[in-house]
């Protein structure tokens, strides 16, 4: 008994791959159309006017998630090389007063409080896309759907 091999290409229909082509075609010559940016645009627009809370803490979380302190370059030895905070470092000549926003940004750096503002905001963003975002995916879905079928395409 004789085993035929078959690649992955030739075991999906051609039909299939026709619907897949013609989608991929469609969504890339929409991609550069501005009436669907403006779509897009006012979906989340509106989802921003309706769910303004959700919204804000949603960025605030996406923000902390890209943990902002390491990224100003306050490190765990002192400000890195090269980066704001020792560019602005610089500016203070040599000293830096105790209590200032500097000093306490650098204390923050130093004592490693990066894992405990990713978590932070990783719990922020979730709770955020619970509570409205899931809205505003499904929003984009539809307005994706609609898109498809303007090109002829039919999504499941």
């Amino acid at each position: 008994m004789a085993t035929t091999l078959t690649s992955l290409p030739d075991s999906i229909p051609v039909d299939f791959l026709h619907k897949l082509n013609q989608l991929t075609t469609g969504l890339i010559s929409t991609l550069t159309d501005r009436q669907f940016y403006m779509h897009l645009y006012t979906i989340v627009e509106e989802h921003v006017r309706a769910h303004p809370w959700a919204t804000a803490s949603l960025v605030a979380g996406l923000i902390m998630v890209c943990n902002p302190i390491a990224m100003m370059g306050f490190g765990q030895i002192g400000p890195v090389a090269g980066s704001l905070a020792a560019t602005w470092q610089s500016t203070m000549g040599g000293s830096v007063a105790t209590g200032s926003l500097f000093a306490i940004l650098q204390s923050w750096g130093m004592m490693s409080v990066a894992g405990t503002i990713i978590a932070i905001g990783s719990i922020v963003t979730g709770i955020s896309v619970v509570a409205a975002g899931g809205n505003l995916l499904t929003k984009i879905a539809h307005a994706a759907q609609e898109m498809a079928s303007t090109i002829g395409i039919q999504l499941v």
